[in-house]
């Protein structure tokens, strides 16, 4: 009689305590996926855009599938991230971003990029000589300028020569040429818009 009395107690405390195991697992596998989501961020950056595609993957599976079957593909990120290729060119440039916004909050933006939705701002030039940079060659605008004036030469991605950034650089420094040039000739319309000159 005793036992039987006493089975249904022993099977809710075994219960209770996968429960209380698996809470705890819980909290352990989101405490990494939080950290394999700030290594991709902070550590990763570009160099392997693929990284947080893993990562968010992981993530998805460990509240899909939960534990512990999670633990492969936590497993597969942390292995994943350990191998790839580290940039914090991110991160460095985001920090310029801010310090340079505290620095020039008040600046305004550059008269051709806003909008005159109004005859007066139209008159007092807002969006006067906008390049839509659809319509040139390799879709952009030269010599267009998108920073306040005190922030003209600033440059807040500077890419390593590390994994992906290879390539990105190649493609920044040739859209920096691209920008520079002085050949204004439109090479295509796709904006649908009657050009000024027209």
């Amino acid at each position: 009689m005793s036992s039987v009395g006493a089975e249904p107690s022993g099977r809710e405390r075994l219960v209770d305590g996968r429960r209380r195991t698996r809470r705890a697992l819980g909290v352990v596998a989101r405490h990494r996926v939080l950290r394999h989501r700030a290594t991709v961020n902070e550590d990763v950056g570009l160099a392997d855009p693929q990284a947080l595609v893993i990562a968010s993957a992981a993530q998805q599976a460990t509240h899909l599938i939960g534990l512990p079957e999670a633990y492969f593909p936590l497993a597969e990120a942390t292995v994943y991230l350990a191998l790839a290729p580290k940039s914090d060119s991110l991160k460095r440039g985001l920090g310029s971003i801010q310090k340079d916004l505290e620095e020039t909050r008040a600046d305004p933006v550059p008269l051709h990029l806003r909008n005159a939705p109004t005859p007066l701002m139209k008159s007092l030039g807002y969006g006067k000589d906008y390049k839509y940079a659809h319509d040139f060659e390799g879709h952009v605008a030269p010599e267009e300028t998108y920073l306040p004036d005190a922030l003209q030469d600033r440059r807040y991605y500077v890419p390593t020569d590390l994994g992906a950034e290879v390539e990105l650089k190649k493609r920044l420094e040739a859209l920096r040429r691209n920008v520079r040039r002085t050949d204004p000739a439109r090479k295509a319309d796709t904006s649908g818009q009657p050009r000024a000159s027209d």
